[in-house]
C-alpha cells in the first residue's frame, strides 16, 4: 500500500494525475490496483479468495511434510551407517 501523495510526489505528478494513469494502467490489465480515495491510498496487491488462502496453504503443508520425510530418511540412514559401523568394529 502506498499513499497517493507518495505515489505522486515518486511520478512527479499530481495526484489527479497519478490516479487518471493508474486507472489507465489497471482497465489495460497492465497492473492491479485498488485506489482508496477517502484514505488517499492505492493498494497494488491483489485481495486473495479464501480458495487462494487454502490453497497456498496445502502447498505449504505439502512441502514442510516433503521437508519432514526427507529428514526421517536422513535420519534413518545415518542410524544404519552407525549401526554398521558399530557392528564391524
Amino acid at each position: 500500500m502506498i499513499t497517493t501523495k507518495r505515489l505522486s510526489q515518486l511520478l512527479h505528478l499530481n495526484e489527479t494525475e497519478t490516479e487518471k494513469h493508474v486507472s489507465q494502467l489497471v482497465v489495460k490489465s497492465t497492473i492491479y490496483a485498488k485506489i482508496d480515495r477517502p484514505r488517499g491510498v492505492v493498494a497494488f496487491r491483489k485481495t486473495e479468495t479464501p480458495n487462494d488462502v487454502l490453497n497456498k496453504w496445502s502447498g505449504d503443508i505439502d512441502s514442510l511434510l516433503s521437508l519432514v520425510e526427507n529428514t526421517v530418511h536422513l535420519i534413518q540412514r545415518e542410524h544404519m551407517v552407525h549401526k554398521v559401523a558399530a557392528t564391524a568394529d
